[in-house]
């Protein structure tokens, strides 16, 4: 439900700055194969989780939420870290 409302209009904003020409060329490669990507990418971590780890629905969902707390305390690399770095501003 948040994919489509909140997750996509923030994704939207990142290509706001950028002009028109590069939007366009970039913007089908990440909405068509970076997005679908991710998304298997998902699905065979949870896969692991649950077939080989044994592990239940609640135990992936305090990993997830372990690792949402780590991005957001920019332990990983989150969509902000990645533009600046991509800005050479790193």
């Amino acid at each position: 439900m948040l994919r489509y409302s909140v997750d996509r209009s923030t994704a939207e904003l990142l290509y706001l700055p950028l002009p028109a020409g590069v939007k366009l060329q970039v913007k089908w490669f990440i909405d068509t194969v970076i997005w679908r990507l991710g998304d298997g990418l998902s699905g065979v971590i949870v896969l692991i989780f649950a077939t080989w780890l044994r592990f239940s629905p609640r135990q992936i969902s305090w990993v997830v939420l372990a690792a949402g707390q780590r991005l957001a305390r920019g332990r990983l690399r989150g969509p902000a870290t990645i533009r600046r770095y991509l800005a050479g501003k790193h």
